[in-house]
């Protein structure tokens, strides 16, 4: 598991997308600061989003991003943001285990199943290596384009991010799944997982989704974080490992006029597929 408040966090992000990580003045909360010509786009707290109150990051995120030549904050939270009108917020429904030292495998009908195929699985699973990490790509992109999505991260993410944070399943010598975790503080966080088709009769999800947890327990952290997910199909996956779902909210605010441009074209943006979504 990787430690997101961590330096090998800030340079997965710096060899994907040339992000730099800046640290607020609010104790465990960071910018994180992604150029996208033209502009520049500040995350409060990426990926994890902000556990505490993202109203109290307001002021020394806007100072941050001053220095840093921001353009748009975003905020990511399990509210929305005081004086919304100043804000363009997004739900999304997401999912976590709250209490994750009560959690047990077996009392859910996927732990317990899958409890059992772990005794007689031919899949091999281990910690993934940066050898792992042209595979584990492979299988994320395939996995995004069967559902519609963006493969947003490359070839040089999972290079940095495999040895820190992966665990694959291995069928007959070959990468057929894997997932990525990480920490913030006491709370696990699922960040990515995918495998192969020709593989799911050996059902490597659920298996990577069980050691996934334990070894969460095992580390002592108090909730594990799935993220939100816009796939109906992955959210109930989730939820049948024990997760309960809330919606999450995602506000941003403009800096300056150049990101007013960029706040609007993305609403619209968000509007469209949406639309294309519900037809």
């Amino acid at each position: 598991m990787i430690d997101l408040d961590g330096p090998h966090w800030a340079d997965c992000l710096a060899a994907s997308f040339g992000a730099q990580v800046i640290g607020l003045d609010v104790p465990g909360s960071t910018l994180t600061v992604f150029p996208k010509a033209p502009w520049k786009i500040g995350f409060v707290d990426f990926v994890s989003g902000s556990e505490c109150d993202p109203n109290l990051l307001v002021g020394s995120a806007r100072s941050a991003a001053r220095s840093a030549g921001v353009d748009v904050l975003r905020f990511v939270a399990d509210r929305r943001m005081a004086g919304s009108r100043r804000f363009v917020c997004y739900p999304q429904e997401s999912t976590r285990i709250p209490d994750l030292q009560a959690w047990r495998a077996e009392s859910t009908d996927k732990g317990r199943r899958t409890r059992n195929r772990r005794t007689k699985t031919k899949l091999v699973l281990r910690d993934a290596s940066h050898a792992d990490a042209p595979s584990m790509h492979s299988l994320y992109t395939a996995t995004m384009s069967r559902h519609g999505g963006v493969a947003r991260y490359g070839l040089a993410y999972f290079e940095a991010l495999a040895p820190r944070a992966g665990t694959v399943a291995v069928l007959d010598e070959q990468v057929v799944g894997f997932v990525c975790t990480g920490y913030k503080g006491g709370r696990g966080l699922y960040l990515h997982g995918a495998h192969a088709p020709s593989a799911r009769s050996h059902h490597p999800s659920d298996l990577l989704f069980l050691a996934m947890l334990e070894t969460a327990c095992a580390r002592g952290l108090r909730s594990f974080d799935f993220l939100a997910s816009p796939q109906p199909g992955l959210l109930h996956y989730k939820q049948a490992w024990g997760g309960e779902q809330f919606t999450e909210w995602t506000s941003d605010v403009a800096v300056n006029p150049l990101g007013g441009m960029f706040v609007v074209a993305y609403a619209a943006h968000h509007r469209w597929r949406k639309l294309v979504r519900d037809c």
